[in-house]
């Protein structure tokens, strides 16, 4: 049967406005090797598929409205370079059963597909957010760690499952791309709403990580909206999957617009790295439609504007016989220069080499003062620990209430610390107090004097946290006479500050972040 001529024109027709329907995207400006500039931009058609094949002509860029030069365009996929990828995926009871085969099933697929230059970690949320598998490109260790995928817990943290995604992405230093795919239902349910929206995208672009997220749900699909503008804010995009069959499409998908987002460098002209912020804009053209794209970055300071490319790299081809003799009588000059200025420096040397030791000798002597004073100090408080003080004190006729001993009650009623605030005020001594925000224990306060504590579900402590993910002996919080440190005591869980596990005594900052198993908190100097 032959095809009526009017379907085939009207066919002709749609393909054409199809292939001039397109969309671009800024993701990240790197200008770390200023006056060379790194632009990464996604071109998408109307079907959220990556054009291929542009080339340098495709491309335009200015820097402050100023033309830049020595243009190139690569991309992920051409170039070679690698890609660190987290998949950050939501394990909480709704994704039970049927939901979690099919998810499993498509990163499955997704593994595959990767290039041996690409790496996989792995991350998942539910009441917590925990690391599943580190940064890695081993196929088979990665689909065992997606294999042992389990569901648990009842709320959903997906906003701090998120941030910390973003945060391991970040301290990551491989020279590689960075992206984050997050797959979920949109919902965020975390009690202690430690992080918003609006922290995920301000950290994403920051970072220059794009989030790129897929919607999978079958309850209330009004929440996938807060996954379509955390995505459209960093640079991602955002995936419907509204049924178990489109799952693996569109990782599928998301992975060829990844491999194909398009690497622009390009010199920019008449610009000064003064450490202060400029505007680029990169302009995509196809089949005579252009389309731009804005972004800021930062100028590295203290590097110099440049005219043109050939300013970088040409020599003059040509020089005169008085060129030759100019030069010569200029390197004569420049050699005697160089001779005064390096034995005038190696006097300046050592009079600063002089004036060093003198200011480390008095230093030393502060040292051995302060010392002096912790050894007094430390022999006080141990003198004060023999006094026992009434359980709640009362004090003498005519005696002002500031001046009685302060009883420090932690959140529970049976188990007191009890502090000396006069030898703390008089030596500038610092008190610490732990406040638990997440986890079943919510809600309480622990102080800690210099004497230190112990943390830990044994009785024997002298912070108890009835949590059933604490150890027995968890932690143990010291005083070295200027600081508070912490270390952990062996425990099962770990000891995490601002999202790092510990194990050997780590300084301790006012407004820290701690995680004793599923207890986390903000610790206060004051």
């Amino acid at each position: 049967m032959r095809t009526p001529a009017f379907l085939l024109l009207l066919t002709v027709s749609l393909s054409c406005f199809y292939a001039q329907d397109f969309n671009s995207r800024h993701i990240k400006t790197d200008a770390e090797k200023f006056p060379y500039v790194i632009s990464s931009v996604q071109v998408y058609d109307s079907f959220d598929e990556p054009i291929t094949n542009l080339k340098e002509n495709n491309f335009a860029v200015s820097v402050d409205s100023k033309r830049t030069d020595s243009l190139k365009v690569n991309t992920y996929k051409d170039s070679g370079l690698g890609l660190n990828i987290l998949l950050c995926l939501d394990l909480s009871g709704s994704m039970n059963g049927r939901p979690l085969v099919t998810m499993k099933d498509a990163i499955y697929k997704f593994i595959d597909d990767m290039r041996s230059v690409d790496k996989l970690g792995v991350m998942g949320f539910a009441d917590d957010a925990n690391l599943i598998s580190d940064f890695s490109n081993d196929k088979d260790f990665l689909k065992e760690k997606i294999k042992s995928l389990t569901t648990s817990g009842n709320q959903t943290a997906l906003f701090y499952g998120t941030y910390k995604g973003l945060n391991k992405l970040a301290e990551n230093k491989e020279h590689a791309g960075k992206i984050l795919l997050l797959i979920g239902d949109g919902r965020d349910e975390n009690k202690s709403g430690s992080y918003k929206e609006d922290d995920i995208i301000e950290l994403g672009k920051k970072e220059g990580i794009p989030v790129f997220t897929i919607g999978y749900t079958k309850i209330d699909r009004s929440y996938l909206q807060s996954l379509e503008r955390i995505s459209g804010k960093t640079g991602g995009n955002f995936y419907n999957s509204p049924s178990d069959e489109d799952l693996s499409k569109q990782y599928q998908k998301l992975y060829r617009q990844i491999l194909n987002i398009y690497l622009v460098s390009y010199l920019a002209l008449n610009t000064e790295g003064d450490g202060a912020e400029h505007i680029n804009v990169i302009t995509v053209s196809q089949n005579g439609t252009g389309k731009s794209v804005s972004a800021r970055f930062i100028a590295p300071a203290g590097i110099r504007s440049v005219e043109s490319s050939t300013k970088i790299t040409e020599t003059a081809s040509v020089i005169p016989l008085w060129g030759y003799i100019a030069g010569g009588v200029f390197i004569l000059s420049v050699c005697g220069l160089v001779f005064f200025l390096i034995t005038r420096n190696k006097k300046k040397k050592r009079e600063e080499a002089k004036k060093i030791l003198e200011e480390e000798q008095k230093h030393n002597g502060q040292l051995e003062e302060e010392k002096k004073k912790r050894l007094e100090l430390e022999k006080k408080l141990e003198e004060s620990k023999s006094v026992q003080y009434p359980k709640d004190p009362v004090p003498a006729t005519g005696q002002a209430k500031e001046e009685r001993t302060v009883i420090h009650p932690v959140a529970r009623e049976d188990r007191t610390m009890i502090l000396m605030p006069e030898i703390q005020r008089e030596s500038g001594l610092k008190s610490l107090r732990i406040e638990i925000q997440t986890g079943s224990c919510q809600g309480e306060r622990f102080d800690v004097s210099v004497s230190g504590a112990t943390i830990g579900r044994k009785d024997t402590n002298s912070l108890v946290i009835k949590e059933e993910t604490m150890s027995g002996s968890h932690a143990k919080i010291s005083w070295n006479g200027m600081d508070y440190f912490i270390e952990d005591s062996g425990s099962s869980n770990g000891t995490f500050i601002n999202g790092r596990a510990i194990s050997a005594p780590t300084l301790i900052n006012h407004g820290d972040v701690f995680k004793f198993g599923k207890c986390e908190g903000v610790i206060t100097i004051y």
